[in-house]
């Protein structure tokens, strides 16, 4: 003779709850009255002999930046190396040499500068890409018409 089997469990289905702490959790990742916003901001580069560096992307004023990548393309034919200089929360500095592709992934980056240690036969041609996450507060309606 087999032992009988055990007796399975009834599960019971949760009952819906009415308490004031029983709603829907926050998702961490959105700040109640907070909007996402996600910008792109991208471009060629050329420097021609001695050229002073440059921003290519820059915030005037504290957004609140989540997430902030940043990409630079230095073509083969280029004659040296691109240096990036990314200023905010953390600093950090990038060299693209001839042919390759580097990327920078950061919170609170304020302003991205270009430059060349170059020469009079100096010849750099690239592109770049400044992808950016948001975090605007909403404003209501109320507000924007006065």
């Amino acid at each position: 003779m087999f032992p009988r089997p055990p007796q399975r469990c009834r599960q019971s289905r949760p009952t819906p709850c009415s308490s004031s702490h029983c709603k829907d959790p926050v998702d961490p990742a959105k700040k109640p009255g907070n909007r996402l916003v996600e910008k792109e901001c991208c471009g060629n580069l050329l420097i021609q002999g001695k050229q002073p560096g440059f921003q290519i992307w820059g915030a005037a004023v504290e957004l609140g930046n989540r997430v902030a990548q940043i990409s630079v393309y230095s073509n083969p034919t280029s004659t040296d190396i691109l240096e990036v200089e990314i200023e905010g929360t953390e600093k950090g500095h990038l060299y693209v040499p001839p042919g390759n592709t580097v990327n920078f992934l950061s919170q609170g980056i304020q302003s991205v500068k270009i430059s060349v240690q170059g020469n009079e036969h100096t010849y750099v041609e690239g592109k770049y890409v400044v992808s950016i996450t948001l975090d605007l507060p909403d404003t209501p309606a109320s507000d924007n018409e006065q």
